[in-house]
C-alpha cells in the first residue's frame, strides 16, 4: 500500500508515479500528488483511489471494479486545470476551472463500475453529473444521474429523458464535473443553501463529491 500523510507531491509534466502495488492508495486533504498517478490492476476487478489534486486541493478519482481486460493494465489519471469543452445532451453546464484526464498507459482496460470525483467550493455550482469526452475541448456526455444523493452508474451518452442508467463503463479520456438540466445550483455559503438542505436532507443535494466535501 501507499499512504501519503505529510504534504504534497509534485510532479513535472509528462512525469508519472506508477504504483505496482496490491493494496490501496491513500492521501488526506493535504497530502496528495500533485501531478499523474498511475496504479497497475488485473482482471478482479478492484476499487482503486487516486489522490491527486491541483492548485493545492485534493481532488482525488475513485474508480470502483476497475479491471483490465486481459492480464495487467496501467490506469493514470492526472488534471488539467481548464474549463474546455460543452456540455452534452442532459447537461446544462461544466462548472469549475478542472478536467481529469483517465488514460491507459499499458495494456488492454477493461472496464469499471463506478467513478467518484471529489470537488469543492472553487469547483464552481454544486455538479450532480460526472461526464466524458474524447478530447479536452469536446462535447461532456454525463456518466451519471442524481438520485437522492447516491451515485448511480449510467452510460456515456444517457439522454435527458432518463433513459434507464447501464454499466459497466469502459470509457476513459477527459472527465468532467456537469450540472443536469433543470437542477438548482447553490454554492456552499448562497442564502437558499441552507433552508435546501434541511429540506432535502444532508447529502441530497448532489451526487457527489463522495465523501460528501461539497454538498449543500
Amino acid at each position: 500500500p501507499l499512504h501519503l500523510t505529510n504534504g504534497v507531491i509534485h510532479i513535472g509534466a509528462g512525469k508519472t508515479i506508477i504504483c505496482t502495488c496490491a493494496g490501496s492508495v491513500t492521501g488526506t486533504a493535504s497530502s496528495f500528488v500533485d501531478g499523474a498517478l498511475a496504479m497497475v490492476v488485473n482482471t478482479a476487478g478492484v476499487n482503486r483511489v487516486f489522490p491527486i489534486g491541483s492548485a493545492g486541493k485534493n481532488r482525488k478519482v475513485t474508480v470502483g471494479g476497475l479491471k483490465a481486460a486481459s492480464g495487467n493494465c496501467t490506469v493514470r489519471f492526472s488534471i488539467e486545470n481548464s474549463n474546455a469543452g460543452t456540455a452534452g445532451p442532459g447537461l446544462s453546464s461544466l462548472p469549475g476551472q478542472r478536467r481529469w484526464i483517465g488514460t491507459v498507459r499499458n495494456g488492454e482496460a477493461g472496464s469499471y463500475s463506478t467513478i467518484d470525483i471529489d470537488y469543492g467550493s472553487d469547483d464552481g455550482a454544486d455538479p450532480d453529473r460526472v461526464a466524458v469526452s474524447g478530447s479536452l475541448s469536446g462535447t461532456y456526455n454525463g456518466l451519471t444521474t442524481a438520485d437522492s444523493g447516491t451515485a448511480v452508474s449510467g452510460n456515456a451518452n444517457i439522454a435527458a429523458t432518463g433513459t434507464t442508467p447501464v454499466n459497466p463503463f469502459s470509457l476513459f479520456g477527459y472527465f468532467a464535473l456537469g450540472t443536469s438540466e433543470g437542477v438548482l445550483s447553490l454554492k456552499p455559503g448562497d442564502p437558499l443553501a441552507k433552508p435546501v438542505a434541511k429540506a432535502f436532507g444532508k447529502g441530497k443535494g448532489s451526487v457527489y463529491p463522495k465523501p460528501t466535501t461539497g454538498n449543500l
